[in-house]
């Protein structure tokens, strides 16, 4: 199908006299939408809306990048070159050794993770926004 409106509407737009992308989206709205629409548009088989809820899923969580990093020595870790700076940590000494997750988030924000512990949250260029969540 897209290579058909590709080719179909190029030479339409061509025909048509259209040269500039403003008179082009006019055109698509106003004329060609509506045609196309019309000879090719069918109503839903079954008109109840497919979409569920999302329910309680934490999309910050699912929707960045991602990799294991072991803590340093220095209680730090690295991901793309940012330094992440651990806090100390309840009831601990030191995280240095630990298999952690790093995330960067799409907000370019990394967070720090121990299994389902959040060790902390640090802006893009790694300085800490929260400490570690109880």
């Amino acid at each position: 199908m897209n290579g058909t409106l590709q080719g179909r509407l190029v030479n339409e737009l061509r025909v048509a006299g259209i040269t500039t992308v403003a008179t082009a989206n006019r055109y698509l709205r106003e004329r060609f939408l509506p045609a196309f629409n019309a000879e090719f548009g069918r109503p839903a088989t079954d008109p109840t809306s497919a979409f569920v809820p999302l329910g309680r899923v934490d999309l910050e969580q699912i929707l960045c990048h991602q990799d294991a990093r072991v803590v340093a020595r220095d209680n730090t870790v690295v991901l793309d070159g940012v330094v992440l700076q651990l806090a100390k940590q309840p009831g601990r000494r030191s995280c240095a050794g630990l298999r952690v997750v790093v995330r960067r988030h799409l907000d370019r924000c990394h967070s720090v993770w121990l299994g389902s512990r959040r060790l902390g949250v640090y802006d893009a260029r790694g300085r800490m926004l929260t400490p570690a969540a109880a």
